[in-house]
């Protein structure tokens, strides 16, 4: 049986680094890895699976072992209150909300620029316009 998925929090102490993942059905879970030297480090968004003894951590097409410390299902060592708990439909609804933000400013500043006859703006010599314009066709296609 192995545990992990993606990283969503990553604390790091002189010796040890807390990871909490959350996994593709949004269970999180924490452990703790080896503090180690090197170039890289644990980011939100890498991906850390646990087996055993060993995690295993994916960072673009490169996976790396470290050694995992204890057991699984741990808390932030600052305290539980430290600890991240994503909601995913929040984060989604603040996005869509961003989005159709956007949306009406692109859509304000279009309706405030000289139209053309032909209904499509010039790419040469209007290209805000004719991106802006191509933004919102596309918006209306989703």
């Amino acid at each position: 049986m192995s545990v992990g998925g993606k990283v969503v929090q990553v604390y790091e102490e002189s010796d040890r680094i807390w990871v909490n993942t959350v996994d593709d059905s949004g269970e999180y879970c924490a452990i703790f890895v080896e503090n180690f030297e090197g170039d890289w480090k644990l980011e939100l968004g890498d991906k850390l699976w646990w087996q055993q003894g060993k995690a295993h951590w994916t960072k673009g097409e490169v996976t790396r072992e470290l050694a995992k410390i204890g057991c699984s299902g741990v808390n932030h060592p600052l305290g539980k209150e430290y600890q991240l708990v994503y909601n995913w439909e929040t984060i989604a609804k603040q996005r869509r909300e961003k989005l159709i933000a956007l949306k009406e400013v692109v859509e304000e500043w279009l309706s405030a620029t000289p139209q053309p006859k032909s209904g499509t703006f010039d790419p040469v010599n209007q290209p805000q316009a004719y991106k802006a314009q191509a933004i919102l066709e596309r918006w209306h296609k989703w």
